[in-house]
């Protein structure tokens, strides 16, 4: 009995551990890994909205606040990219889809805001910039299409891989009127079809 006991603990303990184990890697996977991103597709209607996250690593190749000239003009050039959404989504032109606005969103494009400022708290600012060193940044870009058409929409290719060639996968959540769907998008796999 007492045997039993000690196995039923040992076998409770373990599967504890090991779920949250799982769990936590998961978790950390999901939220942070660099060469991942993840794209939200929405469409409802005539609306179709797009939602881009990707850790800024895989955008700027750094995760820290730009303490650089040349770091804040590779911020800037994200912004610029992600702000070109023509370039990065080929839409079908049979569905007549219009971009409505663009929001580009990260703790690093602040900085650039910034950057003036930044200089003359250089001094003040050093130890709070050692610890941005170590923190997960990243960029989230939301995009919004009025389309006139939205039943012609047959395809959409993603050209995010040949201007963050950091990214080697899109985790791509579709939702439409008529289903859900999940894709794995790369560089040899770049359409999403309707």
């Amino acid at each position: 009995m007492k045997n039993y006991l000690v196995q039923c603990l040992f076998v409770f303990l373990f599967f504890n551990f090991s779920v949250r184990a799982v769990f936590a890697f998961e978790e950390e996977h999901e939220a942070h890994e660099h060469g991942h991103a993840t794209l939200m597709l929405v469409q409802e209607k005539d609306e179709l909205q797009l939602i881009f996250k990707s850790p800024a690593m895989n955008i700027t190749g750094f995760e820290h606040q730009a303490n650089s000239p040349e770091q804040l003009a590779i911020v800037e050039w994200a912004n610029k990219s992600l702000s070109d959404a023509a370039r990065l989504f080929l839409i079908s032109q049979n569905a007549r889809c219009v971009l409505e606005h663009v929001n580009i969103k990260s703790s690093l494009l602040e900085t650039a805001d910034h950057s003036d400022e930044h200089e003359s708290h250089a001094k003040d600012d050093h130890e709070s910039h050692n610890d941005d060193k170590d923190s997960h940044s990243e960029f989230e870009a939301e995009y919004h299409f009025e389309c006139a058409s939205i039943n012609d929409l047959k395809e959409i290719k993603v050209a995010l891989f040949e201007v963050f060639m950091s990214i080697e996968e899109l985790e791509t959540h579709i939702i439409t009127n008529a289903s859900q769907t999940l894709l794995e998008l790369d560089r040899h796999n770049v359409s999403i079809k309707f």
